[in-house]
């Protein structure tokens, strides 16, 4: 299920958390501050049927994300490892 949290977070679970949510297009679980949190939490409790629409999807919506696409992930570290070596040889 999608959880609140804190994208102000110093911790690695709230900077974990908020990663995943944004990667699986649910950026409305991410709240700027302590403040945010609770207006944030009591928003979904006050909307069941968006909350309910939102746990529908969300297997979709994790599985088309940045999070399960292996191949596109090892593109992009290639690419970055790629361009240290460049950078640490100068070409």
């Amino acid at each position: 299920v999608p959880v609140v949290t804190r994208g102000d977070g110093d911790r690695f679970a709230s900077r974990h958390s908020m990663g995943h949510l944004g990667a699986a297009g649910i950026e409305g679980f991410v709240a700027r501050d302590p403040d945010d949190y609770v207006r944030t939490a009591l928003r979904w409790l006050d909307d069941p049927d968006g909350l309910a629409t939102v746990r529908a999807s969300l297997r979709d919506s994790v599985r088309d994300s940045v999070l399960c696409d292996g191949p596109g992930f090892t593109r992009e570290f290639e690419n970055a490892v790629r361009g240290i070596w460049r950078a640490t040889i100068g070409a």
